[in-house]
């Protein structure tokens, strides 16, 4: 029924490293998200709670069509406020994407360490998508 919001929630997904220091990884996975009308847009809430490496400076969560190179939907400046070192830090991130009529697209969130000295850890995430 067109105009009823169509929510795609995510399990939590737990205990993901960075595959390297600095580098962006992907901690969670939402697929089959389905636009039934090209004028909808799938709206995005992610949430990560991350283990950080000593020397972390920032971090970044985004959101991507497809996989760990697809477009950006979502971005999250480089977050430094809730960043301490050797602690876990709870971060959000949110996105909207208008693809266009589609059945099944993934959707990942990643996260990337700015001056980790080693790899970051994703203890816990969330990927969350409404379609309108």
């Amino acid at each position: 029924m067109a105009g009823r919001p169509h929510i795609y929630p995510n399990t939590v997904t737990a205990d993901v490293p960075e595959s390297a220091a600095n580098t962006e990884t992907v901690i969670n996975t939402l697929t089959g998200v389905g636009v039934e009308f090209a004028g909808q847009t799938v709206t995005f809430i992610a949430m990560a709670a991350i283990t950080l490496a000593a020397s972390t400076t920032a971090m970044t969560l985004r959101i991507r069509q497809d996989t760990l190179t697809g477009t950006i939907v979502g971005e999250a400046v480089a977050q430094t406020g809730d960043i301490a070192a050797s602690k876990i830090s709870v971060l959000t991130a949110f996105g909207q994407d208008s693809p266009g009529e589609i059945a099944g697209r993934t959707y990942v969130l990643t996260m990337q360490a700015t001056a980790g000295g080693s790899a970051a850890n994703a203890t816990a995430s969330s990927l969350v998508a409404t379609v309108q």
